[in-house]
């Protein structure tokens, strides 16, 4: 029995059901990322990729904690004072 290529496209997925998707050239230019890319402080995101998943992981953690704290102290204040944070 002869294998036949068959070209990929939406309508033809491939048997593992994903399909082949064209992605844009490496030095293509998006105008939408460029003009929010000036708002990103990309020095953060690489300090953050230096770090190993786990240690992404526990620095995570630590900020959830933190936040779940804030949330608390919030709560614990709506309590002793209705009124707080409504002006």
């Amino acid at each position: 029995m002869s294998e036949t290529k068959r070209s990929a496209s939406k309508a033809d997925p491939a048997p593992d059901g994903s399909q082949d998707i064209e992605l844009a050239p490496a030095d293509a230019m998006d105008p939408v990322i460029e003009f929010y890319k000036k708002d990103v402080d990309r020095t953060l995101l690489r300090e953050n990729l230096k770090l190993t998943p786990e240690e992404r992981a526990v620095k995570f953690l630590a900020f959830a904690k933190f936040v779940r704290g804030l949330k608390e102290a919030g709560e614990r204040a709506r309590a002793a004072d209705p009124s707080w944070g409504l002006e």
